[in-house]
């Protein structure tokens, strides 16, 4: 198996629901402006350990780049977004718009499975670097 390290940027609003679930869950694809739920939903993930030069991770309700959950998965579930985004039927104008919005998306990675907790290495507190104790999950 080809295991990787990647990252899942959270709120610490969002925190509490996602130990409760014990997984990541999916949302949505963004593939679409016109279409909600036009694609498959995802689990979003980068290959970038921080969240500086924004990731895009901070323009939604929360700040998104609090929280950061290191999971280990199989490279092969894993999809470059910009490609999966344009063989689900993206269009080129839409998928640069949310590149730009999200802070490019060179590293941004998808996944079409919900996350368990067994996959997660940790959960760290960006902020101010403390280690959040997963045995609640």
């Amino acid at each position: 198996m080809s295991d990787i390290d990647v990252y899942h940027f959270t709120s610490r609003y969002h925190l509490p629901q996602i130990l409760l679930a014990k997984q990541l869950n999916l949302v949505e694809s963004n593939i679409s402006f016109t279409r909600e739920n036009a694609g498959p939903k995802v689990v979003w993930l980068t290959t970038r350990a921080t969240a500086d030069a924004g990731l895009g991770l901070r323009t939604s309700a929360v700040d998104k780049s609090e929280i950061r959950i290191t999971v280990r998965l199989d490279k092969r579930s894993l999809f470059v977004w910009r490609d999966w985004a344009k063989a689900h039927g993206s269009n080129e104008r839409t998928i640069e718009i949310l590149a730009k919005s999200g802070g490019g998306s060179r590293s941004w990675r998808v996944t079409e499975k919900s996350i368990p907790a067994a996959s997660w290495v940790e959960i760290m507190d960006m902020a101010t670097g403390e280690l959040i104790d997963m045995s609640a999950s």
